[in-house]
């Protein structure tokens, strides 16, 4: 299903999880081909990312807007400068001294707190 946008609204609509999820999809596929991932140029690397990535969103049937290679490229960057935002934040919290032996998703959940400057120890322990 396509949206017909009226002019002053601008070139698209924003992307929405349902479409965020299929470009990192289609970016991991494209750029981990072990045949052809090296020998691309960043122009080839792009179209290729947004030609599967068009097809993951036809084959779902939710392709709102048709977006172009450069906007599909700059949300993958405010994507992977978020991830790196929030591991930054999980290894910071890591080496915390807590009282217990803290899984994996405790430790995570300290690290999504301090990423929202929320109180690391009260999120660990309501998890718990």
């Amino acid at each position: 299903m396509t949206y017909n946008l009226p002019k002053y609204m601008g070139s698209s609509m924003r992307l929405a999880d349902e479409d965020r999820v299929p470009l990192c999809r289609a970016y991991l596929q494209v750029s981990e081909d072990p045949v052809t991932a090296t020998s691309r140029s960043k122009d080839q690397l792009w179209a290729a990312v947004h030609s599967k990535w068009t097809d993951l969103m036809t084959k779902k049937g939710i392709l709102r807007v048709n977006r172009n290679v450069s906007a599909l490229e700059k949300q993958l960057k405010k994507i992977c400068m978020g991830v790196s935002t929030l591991n930054s934040n999980d290894l910071v919290v890591k080496p915390v001294k807590t009282t217990g032996h803290l899984t994996e998703e405790e430790s995570s959940s300290g690290g999504v707190a301090r990423y929202c400057s929320l109180d690391i120890y009260e999120s660990i322990r309501n998890d718990r």
